[in-house]
């Protein structure tokens, strides 16, 4: 493994451990009910920032990727148009979320700060990766998703009066602005040319014609991991939404440790390598892709089942230990959301987007039928069998069309 890697992992993971710490603070000092509010609003945010970007930069990434950078500047000016005409869209059709008491209003002017910033930083992030600046990309995303953890941590440890989701909020707000700034100046270095240039409205056209699509197969995902905490709220009640929350919080975060390590190397590469028509290559680093996400797949699932029990003997809430059996459920959804992205990547490099679509459309349909059929019978079991049967669709779904294509 090479030294960028090392470094791009430490980052990625030390982001990963400050987040994960972070929850294991929020769920010892704060009330369940206040930890599945936090996870709520954290879903809100995520899924709101889809509605934002609209999954454009799928679409411009493999664009870019095709020309020089001395020439990106246009196309990314005219993204910018494109974003800002989605959030005077956007917005007031968020604005639904509280007037509809979904969450409350004292939390509105923050959410939308955060949202506004959490997407921009996003998209620097991603530009970063496809100019392979993997541990640049890093560093902003440390500032972006680690140092408001540990900011907060430390306060939530030390000070009674931070222990509050207010103050969490505003501390991300100050890590996001931390993390723009930082962005900008690795951008600034770059140099990206072509800025002068006209718009090209034709290619935002093309784009959305692209985009759209994938956003709506993008949404049905983040849809699950939406609706899933409201809908256990609603059978379950608050408080086990906080012990669904904070275990979910935990199983997620081996997607991350997978970004950090596999995916974001992979992907450019193998786009790369199927726009310059290089088999050879792209072979290699399928296999490469494979390998990896096995064996850091499980390794990270191993070590997850080790820590578990610890963590939740130094929360010391009983209701955690209750109901451990649901982090069991979540690990195992994630191992088969984490397996699926190999057949993803690999679809998703030689553009077979509709597989894309229509798979994560019916694991949605799968999810919301399962999950409603159950809700009445077995409530305690219900969200998770929804889970396990949507997400174990798009595993076998996309393997078997990859097999298709390429055999």
């Amino acid at each position: 493994m090479n030294i960028s890697k090392l470094i791009n992992i430490f980052l990625r993971g030390s982001t990963l451990l400050s987040r994960v710490i972070l929850f294991l603070f929020i769920a010892k000092y704060l009330e369940p009910n206040q930890v599945g509010l936090f996870g709520l609003v954290l879903a809100s945010i995520y899924l709101s920032v889809y509605a934002v970007g609209l999954e454009f930069y799928v679409y411009s990434t493999r664009e870019l990727l095709r020309y020089n950078k001395s020439n990106w500047g246009h196309f990314l000016k005219s993204q910018c148009v494109l974003h800002i005409i989605l959030y005077f869209l956007t917005f007031p059709l968020l604005l639904t979320l509280f007037i509809f008491k979904f969450l409350p209003w004292n939390f509105v002017v923050l959410f939308f700060l955060i949202l506004f910033l959490e997407h921009i930083t996003t998209e620097l992030v991603r530009l970063l990766i496809a100019l392979n600046k993997q541990i640049s990309s890093s560093i902003v995303l440390f500032f972006k998703s680690g140092l408001w953890c540990i900011v907060i941590t430390i306060q939530i440890i030390f000070f009674k009066e931070f222990r509050a989701l207010e103050y969490i909020l505003l501390s991300w707000i100050f890590s996001l602005v931390v993390a723009l700034l930082i962005a900008l100046v690795f951008l600034y270095k770059i140099k990206i040319g072509g800025w002068r240039n006209r718009f090209k409205y034709q290619w935002i056209v093309k784009g959305l014609k692209i985009a759209i699509p994938l956003l709506i197969s993008t949404l049905a995902i983040r849809a699950i991991f939406t609706i899933d905490r409201y809908w256990v709220e609603i059978l379950l009640g608050s408080e086990i939404l906080g012990v669904y929350v904070l275990f979910i919080g935990f199983a997620t975060s081996i997607m991350s440790f997978m970004d950090a390590g596999v995916f974001s190397f992979s992907y450019p590469n193998l786009v790369k390598s199927y726009n310059l028509k290089n088999i050879k290559n792209f072979n290699k680093e399928t296999k490469l892709l494979k390998k990896n996400t096995i064996l850091l797949t499980s390794f990270s699932a191993i070590v997850a089942l080790i820590i578990i029990k610890p963590i939740l003997f130094f929360i010391n809430k009983p209701i955690y230990f209750e109901n451990i059996f649901i982090f069991y459920w979540l690990l195992a959804v994630m191992i088969i959301y984490i397996l699926s992205m190999i057949p993803h990547y690999l679809l998703y490099a030689q553009r077979y987007d509709k597989v894309i679509i229509k798979s994560h459309l019916i694991a949605f349909a799968i999810f919301v039928i399962t999950t409603g059929f159950l809700s009445g019978s077995n409530p305690n079991y219900s969200v998770l069998i929804g889970l396990i049967f949507s997400f174990s669709f798009i595993l076998i779904y996309k393997t078997l069309s990859y097999l298709k294509n390429n055999t």
